[in-house]
């Protein structure tokens, strides 16, 4: 074997251009064959690789550098200003982080990097002048400016509720939910509001087909309840709008509380006297709400004589789980000619929750008192629940890991709402022809993309 051979690398760059939409990679057939260069020679090989090294072992930017923003992000500050500490006085990070995501320019919005950056910049500087005030307050949990790790140098030990969604913040939350769970104030609450975002509302198909500030029309209004997309038509990337994603969602959410949750007011929902909430995202990062709901309880005395409508007993072992009332329970109807039904509509002033298929009575004369729009108007409800409320049962979702859905559908027939042991749960009235629809307050899901899932106190 030789051992005088020296092996030379060479290199060979192939240029891709962003695919339609900005989806995936094309290639163009163009390269550059470095070896094939003569000014690409060994000398510049060398000049590259230092400067490389310089970049990833030797550069350093302090967050106090007036112009950080341009030297850490230079191919958005092409001039070298525009950086948030350059000019003093100019106003405070979260001015300064809403001016760049409302900009004509839509680098810094479409930037997951950017933002989880800005994100992380708005954490540092809260807990650094947080530690600066314990230091002057002499207050515990502030550094010294000793301490031989840095971290706790900078921040101090003291542990912070102000920063959003982190540990404390959320403890502290909890103390809010179980104060107010006690027993001495409202007690565990009647309802469980959720609110999820639809990537196909109307505002964001308005917003992705023509720009910021479009106004939805009226096909789009309804577009994402009744249609459904063909498949020889591309899907809007709906990914590249995480900035408008939450605008909307924020704003949504805001007036459906303006509508629904106002205390001490009749409501679609019911007379509210106070609400919990938090926030999460989904498992795909779709904006989503979770508010526990208490209302105002009614005076025992309207209803003289009422007898208490017994839970369902389990029919298994409590051992075994939550599982679905088995088929051969039978829950008889009420026969008694008293008025009777589940013990929550009793106890507090909650609007009914249905799941059954939007079916108006139209009986008797004047077809049961409705007129021509009502009926319209039922017959989209209908059409809404045919399209997004029945439950299809698929083993990427509610059957994954398990053989049955975890969902408990589909649901035997009940003859009216009561309390089930066996999942520990309301179970609402349903007909055989309901056993997969979900339930939910159509209104609320027409107009904000929300359901309700009510819950019963057990110990009524």
């Amino acid at each position: 074997m030789r051992e005088d051979i020296v092996a030379t690398q060479t290199s060979r760059i192939e240029l891709d251009v962003p695919g339609p939409e900005g989806r995936g990679w094309r290639s163009t057939g163009a390269f550059v064959d470095m070896s094939a260069e003569a000014t690409l020679d060994d000398k510049w090989r060398g000049a590259i690789a230092k400067g490389v090294h310089h970049l990833l072992e030797e550069t350093y930017v302090s967050m106090s550098e007036p112009h950080y923003d341009a030297k850490v992000w230079p191919h958005v500050h092409p001039y070298g200003t525009g950086s948030l500490l350059a000019e003093p006085g100019s106003g405070s990070p979260q001015n300064h982080a809403r001016n760049r995501l409302s900009l004509i320019q839509s680098w810094f919005r479409r930037s997951p990097l950017w933002g989880f950056w800005f994100h992380n910049r708005l954490i540092v500087n809260q807990l650094y002048f947080g530690n600066l005030k314990r230091q002057r307050a002499g207050r515990a949990g502030a550094s010294t400016g000793q301490e031989a790790d840095a971290i706790t140098r900078v921040f101090g030990t003291a542990k912070t509720t102000s920063v959003p969604e982190s540990t404390d913040w959320w403890k502290r939350q909890q103390k809010d939910l179980f104060a107010i769970s006690d027993d001495a104030e409202l007690g565990l609450m009647q309802a469980m509001v959720t609110v999820t975002h639809n990537d196909s509302c109307p505002e964001m198909l308005a917003t992705i087909r023509r720009g910021p500030f479009a106004v939805p029309t009226d096909e789009e209004r309804i577009e994402y309840l009744l249609q459904r997309k063909p498949r020889d038509q591309a899907r809007p990337a709906f990914e590249h709008y995480s900035m408008e994603h939450v605008l909307c969602f924020q704003r949504r959410l805001y007036h459906m509380k303006k509508k629904f949750m106002v205390r001490n007011k009749t409501t679609p929902l019911g007379i509210v006297e106070d609400w919990w909430d938090r926030m999460e995202e989904q498992m795909r990062g779709a904006p989503h709400a979770h508010i526990l709901v208490w209302f105002q309880t009614r005076a025992q005395e309207m209803f003289e004589g009422w007898l208490k409508l017994n839970a369902i007993d389990r029919a298994t072992a409590p051992s075994a789980g939550l599982r679905q009332r088995p088929r051969d329970q039978q829950v008889e109807k009420l026969g008694r000619k008293m008025y009777q039904e589940d013990n929550m509509y009793h106890k507090a002033k909650v609007a009914r929750v249905v799941a059954e298929m939007a079916r108006p009575f139209v009986s008797g004369d004047n077809w049961g008192g409705f007129g021509y729009e009502q009926l319209r108007i039922a017959r989209l409800a209908r059409a809404i629940q045919t399209r997004l409320y029945l439950h299809r049962c698929t083993p990427k979702y509610c059957l994954q890991n398990r053989s049955t859905c975890r969902f408990f559908f589909p649901w035997p027939y009940m003859p009216q709402q009561q309390y089930d042991m066996n999942m520990e749960r309301v179970a609402c009235q349903r007909r055989p022809h309901a056993r997969r629809i979900v339930w939910a307050r159509m209104y609320m899901y027409e107009t904000y993309n929300a359901s309700a899932i009510t819950m019963s106190n057990p110990a009524y």
